[in-house]
């Protein structure tokens, strides 16, 4: 359907006009287009890339619009030939470097224009005022590699970290690379695949994209281009000329070693003779098309001036170069543009002199929903003999636009396309709605190519030297090294642990299955056990005890909640897919198991009690809103559960929101609300004219009463007090009910007690979630500042957490006086509901910058265009309380960033440092469930188990105890789990992964344990595929690992007590008594090379002496896969 428009633009007068203007390179002074309001630009940007084959640069001077073009425009012509170029996000001269993803977006964005290829770019004048590395070197940096090329691999390593890579074990985040012998992995910023390079001596074997997660190879390449990774790459030009330059020794000194360095963009102007910018990278035949010039200018004007007052405040041996040499002059860029011969565009049309292409356009009434009222639009542009388009995001909301427009459908076209807003061109009777606007609803986001993001599964069980670790068998200990021994002349890899009594404990890696990394309560150090002693088995026999009384008590709970009769509720309705369809972002595959989870449980004939588990952010408000409007579509009501009145605030915001268009109404219980409203509200509810209830535990009085509830949504239900909770119990009995939590609970918790509690886990980000840069400060007032005004510079917000009311007004005053020109607001607990309300609106419309608060914003408080949070004397709260803050920023595509203050000058106690420096390690997506590790395990542990669990957790370790939790809850759900024989191979082979094989430690421990937790042949072979991929062809000692590992497998299967190799022979002893069937014999006789024989003395014993060239693992994996047959 945006063909059909576009076709029809195309075809007016006004477009072709534009054309010839584009065409023949006017410029300013000579035509200029007035009169591109609404979403018309973007089609005719679109349409001048397309039809003229070149690029087109758009300058518009607000960053919103900048995405909202790029949106809209990559829509219309696809992915791939739109590029965004952003600012840096930081103040001119800041010590910082751009984040990852802006670089990136960058540098495609420079490439693109270095290609001459059609496209768009989009950019804003605080963009574009960054001088740039010259476009020769750029391209000059730029390394394309085909199969077949010769590169020398040390020179190829050294250029990598010369374009801005990072070289670290494992390329699993944008910037880093890792070579293992002749493989280079390298994660390019502005790929969504990071690749893998297989050397073959000098000679480019093989390459490869890889999931960053899983570190599997997923498709192959014939070539890549790696782009600088930094705006700066650092080549031998750039090295050379620090020589003779005015810069600090360290910042010299890091360029010559050829290193980048955090910040050294603020010396742009330094490092070439004449530093560029964008305008120098466009091709000759660009179209330059500048909206609203004034504005342009204006922006360019303030940004110069912002630039030249930092320079002049910069410390004086700081030798920063001058702005001229690292920005663009406000004063050249009217004669920039008009070199460029940039087209004016404005929205308005002022005049209609011979210089100006006329667009007129209007704007579509609102109708805001009501249907009456868009038929009489409809049928008034049709008098006018209009052709009327209307365009809708998505399948769901095109079958409902179909239905309302059906009388009309014969004269009015409806189709897919997304457009900001929708407009008509009186001149040419063309009328093109938008269906998001017609609802009054916002519009969808189009979200980036989702690039995974995450950490490898192995980085979890990181064993550092100190660290407490539990042998299954011998209790806990502490690990010392991985040390190579060999006995017999056989070498192998093993744990070395440290027991009491300087006893220590070499753990083979074969049986590595037996160690878990130790977590208990942070802070205390647990008893370290001694081999041979008594105290090990009798502490984990008490926490067995203790483990299998908890859990009958969970079976009792959950086998009577399944024995009563609940709700069914019918299959989806055609509303809930116009519902699900109008979501504004891309659901994650977590978040859709989670729904379809929900939707299931509802669907049938038991109590639905869900609990949903997520991360900050991570959407589990959407599983609610799902599960809310199913069961309102069903003529029941719904009560949403909340621990603080803004969250309460924030959730009728959004059911709201997701609700509108549709007859579902909302109401919100607190003490925002006034006597006569909550009044009106209780006496509708009680008649069933409020469908959907939210509020804090003022919900649970006893004169809230429902008509006909059918649904308990119950958020941080930990939160709540003890009486609150009683009467949860009560109110829990009669309804379904889905709990959510951001609290993390571990993989392993959740496990052990699936068969006892129904749990969903969402686990992983929303698409274009970055992580939230995080840093510890003493309290520094230009600090302060300068965090505070970046995020005012890109139109952003702040959260200024400050948790004492008695001094809140007067920190508040602190930080006006140091940046008058900020709006602040000051919002806590003991301010009237009235105030708090209009405090907290005016946020959210964004009439304040920066929000003083207390603790009153650390939960569901979801505003995106707050991307700073500073906490002021953060190492007074806990963990958990600023992890959950930390989620309140980092909402947008946006780079979010969190400052932990601490009094100037304060000795922090160990506790409290440990929490910070845990919040500043843990900044990936997803980190909750390594904070976990640090803090919430154990709370995640109490919430959901009891605080009586908390000291057996304590004492036998945390995966220890999910161990015994989930034998306990088989055992008593009379799951019988057999006893498999225990094969010993007998071997006089090598078994190791040597050092240049893989040189990290951490990752040889984790790829250990993981194959000696497999359980079957296949298993095997999958993790000695994923090695080979990542790793190389094995080594002998290596295959030998894989080969053993599969062999004591079968042998398990084959119930083998013992496999022997030798040389010439293999000996193979079962317990059997009775030989296999004459058809297995058979079959050995036709795949074994050798001569077989066997007694049946005790048990079954047989050997195969081998034939010249048998190889003895290959003997005997055939002789235990026929065996198997036969058990």
């Amino acid at each position: 359907m945006l063909d059909d428009v576009r076709k029809a633009l195309r075809g007016t007068q006004s477009f072709r006009l534009v054309q010839e203007a584009a065409g023949n390179g006017l410029g300013p002074g000579r035509k200029r287009i007035e009169g591109a309001a609404a979403s018309v630009l973007s089609f005719l940007v679109a349409d001048l890339a397309e039809q003229s084959g070149r690029s087109v640069l758009l300058i518009t001077a607000r960053p919103d619009e900048a995405e909202y073009f790029a949106d809209e425009i990559e829509g219309m012509i696809g992915e791939g030939f739109v590029h965004l170029f952003p600012s840096w996000e930081l103040l001119p001269y800041e010590n910082h470097s751009p984040a990852e993803d802006i670089t990136a977006a960058r540098v495609r964005a420079m490439h693109h224009l270095t290609q001459s290829e059609p496209g768009v770019v989009i950019a804003t004048p605080r963009a574009l005022a960054h001088r740039m590395t010259p476009r020769r070197v750029f391209l000059e940096s730029v390394q394309t590699i085909r199969t077949g090329d010769t590169f020398d691999l040390e020179e190829f390593c050294e250029r990598l970290v010369h374009l801005g890579f990072e070289r670290e074990p494992v390329a699993d985040s944008p910037a880093l690379f890792a070579r293992r012998g002749g493989i280079v992995d390298l994660y390019a910023g502005e790929r969504a695949l990071p690749v893998r390079i297989e050397f073959f001596g000098d000679e480019v074997d093989s390459i490869r994209e890889f999931d960053p997660e899983t570190q599997r190879s997923t498709g192959k390449l014939h070539s890549v281009s790696i782009l600088p990774q930094k705006e700066i790459p650092l080549t031998d030009e750039v090295v050379a000329s620090v020589q003779d330059l005015p810069l600090a020794g360290d910042v010299a000194d890091s360029i010559t070693r050829g290193t980048h360095f955090e910040g050294m963009e603020r010396y742009m102007g330094t490092y070439f003779p004449r530093a560029e910018t964008l305008f120098d990278y466009l091709p000759d035949d660009c179209v330059v098309i500048a909206l609203e010039e004034r504005d342009i200018l204006q922006s360019a004007l303030e940004f110069w001036e912002e630039a030249e007052a930092f320079h002049a405040e910069a410390e004086s041996g700081e030798q920063l170069p001058d702005p001229e040499r690292s920005f663009l002059d406000a004063r050249v860029w009217e004669t920039a543009l008009r070199e460029k011969r940039a087209i004016p565009v404005s929205r308005v049309l002022k005049d209609a002199s011979e210089n100006v292409v006329p667009i007129r356009t209007s704007l579509p009434a609102p109708v805001l929903g009501n249907l009456e009222l868009l038929n009489k639009e409809i049928d008034a542009l049709l008098a006018k003999q209009y052709r009327i388009f209307f365009l809708c995001d998505n399948e769901g909301q095109l079958e409902r636009m179909t239905e309302i427009l059906d009388p009309y459908l014969d004269r009015v076209a409806v189709g897919l396309g997304r457009l900001r807003r929708g407009f008509a061109l009186p001149d040419e009777r063309i009328a093109v709605f938008a269906e998001h606007e017609v609802f009054s609803r916002m519009q969808r986001r189009r979200g980036e190519v989702q690039r995974p993001r995450g950490t490898a599964i192995e980085s979890y069980l990181t064993l550092r030297p100190g660290d407490y670790v539990v042998h299954v068998r011998h209790g806990i200990g502490q690990f010392v090294e991985v040390q190579r021994i060999e006995v017999e002349g056989v070498a192998k890899d093993c744990v070395v642990l440290s027991y009491s009594s300087s006893d220590r404990l070499y753990v083979p890696n074969d049986q590595m299955d037996l160690l878990q990394k130790y977590s208990g309560s942070e802070g205390k150090k647990p008893p370290i056990d001694k081999i041979g002693g008594t105290t090990w088995g009798k502490t984990k026999a008490k926490a067995k005890k203790a483990v299998k009384d908890m859990a009958a008590e969970l079976l009792r709970i959950y086998a009577a909640r399944k024995s009563r009769p609940g709700i069914q509720y019918s299959p989806d309705t055609e509303w809930q897919r116009e519902l699900e369809e109008a979501f504004l972002h891309d659901e994650t595959e977590h978040q859709l198991e989670a729904i379809r989870a929900v939707k299931k449980d509802m669907e049938s004939p038991r109590p639905m009690d869900r609990l949903v588990c997520g991360d900050v952010g991570f959407g589990k408000t959407e599983v609610a809103v799902r599960g809310a409007f199913k069961a309102v579509m069903e003529g029941k009501q719904v009560a949403v559960l909340v621990p603080t009145t803004l969250l309460a605030q924030q959730h009728y915001q959004t059911f709201s929101d997701r609700f509108r268009g549709f007859p579902v109404r909302v109401e919100v219980l607190s003490r925002f609300r006034s006597r006569p409203e909550v009044k009106q509200i209780l006496e509708d509810l009680s008649f069933g004219c409020v469908d959907v209830l939210i509020g804090t535990h003022r919900i649970l009085s006893k004169d809230v009463k429902f008509k006909e509830l059918g649904l308990l949504v119950i958020d941080e239900e930990q939160r709540f007090g003890v009486a609150q909770k009683e009467k949860l119990k009560k109110l829990k009995m009669t309804v379904d009910v889905l709990t959510l939590t951001a609290t993390p609970i571990p993989r392993t918790l959740h496990l052990s007690i699936a068969g006892a509690r129904d749990m969903s886990m969402i686990s992983t980000p929303p698409k274009n979630r970055l992580p939230i840069a995080t840093e510890v400060i003493d309290f520094d007032n230009e600090v302060i500042t300068a965090a505070i005004l970046r995020e005012m510079d890109r139109g952003g917000q702040v959260f200024f957490v400050h948790n004492k009311v008695e001094s809140i007004d007067a920190m508040a005053l602190k930080i006006a006086q140091m940046i008058p020109e900020a709006r602040i607001g000051v919002a806590h607990g003991q301010m009237t509901g009235t105030l708090l309300e209009k405090i907290m609106l005016d946020f959210v419309e964004r009439r304040i910058d920066v929000l003083v608060s207390t603790m009153i914003v650390e939960s569901g408080l979801d505003i995106p265009s707050v991307n700073t949070l500073i906490v002021n004397q953060a190492d007074h709260m806990g963990l958990a309380q600023l992890y959950q803050l930390r989620g309140r920023v980092g909402r947008s595509r946006h780079r979010a960033y969190t400052y932990l203050i601490v009094d100037r000058g304060k000795i922090l106690t160990e506790d409290s440092r440990k929490r910070l420096e845990a919040l500043t390690d843990f900044t990936e997506l997803g980190s909750g469930i390594r904070i976990a590790r640090k803090d919430l395990e154990i709370r995640g542990a109490g919430n959901l188990l009891g605080s009586q669990q908390h000291g057996f957790v304590a004492s036998v370790g945390f995966e220890m105890y999910c161990k015994l939790l989930e034998e306990a809850v088989r055992e008593l759900r009379g799951e019988k789990v057999e006893e498999r024989v225990e094969t010993r191979i007998e071997a006089h082979l090598d078994s190791y992964l040597s050092d240049e094989y893989i040189g990290d430690k951490q990752l040889k421990v984790a790829i250990y344990r993981r194959l000696a937790e497999t359980k079957s042949a296949g298993e095997v072979r999958a993790i000695r595929d994923e090695v080979t991929d990542r790793f190389g062809r094995l080594e002998e000692a290596g295959e030998n690992l894989f080969a053993l590992r599969e062999l004591k497998i079968l042998g398990e299967e084959a119930e083998a007590e013992s496999v022997r190799l030798e040389p010439r022979r293999v000996r193979v002893r079962t317990a059997a008594r009775t030989a296999p069937p004459e058809e297995v014999w058979k079959g050995l006789m036709e795949a074994v090379d050798g001569d077989i024989s066997f007694e049946a003395a005790d048990g079954l014993n047989l050997d195969v002496l081998l034939n010249d060239g048998a190889g003895p693992i290959d003997t005997a994996r055939k002789v235990l896969v026929a065996f198997q047959s036969s058990c």
